[in-house]
């Protein structure tokens, strides 16, 4: 199995659809996770269904700005981009 960090290059480098593909496979249960924590309030503000529209959107923005550098999982950084984008 191909890392993130590969996937995720592919994906910068080529443009890789597949590589994104994988990459919306993998981590799409964390995105809706977090969305999931945020909207379960009944006096959430936030429409989870139109935040869970934008899933893959998200995950791709968040492989494009990912950073191995910063020394953290993009399992991590993704969640931290849709508690954001849940704010």
């Amino acid at each position: 199995m191909e890392s993130d960090l590969s996937l995720i290059n592919k994906l910068k480098e080529e443009n890789d659809e597949s590589s994104l593909v994988e990459l919306i496979d993998r981590h799409s249960g964390i995105y809706v996770y977090i969305v999931d924590q945020f909207t379960k309030s009944k006096n959430c503000p936030i429409n989870r269904d139109f935040i869970l529209e934008d899933k893959n959107y998200i995950i791709y923005k968040s492989a494009i700005a990912y950073r191995p550098e910063k020394n953290s999982k993009f399992s991590t950084f993704l969640a931290n981009q849709t508690k954001w984008r849940c704010a």
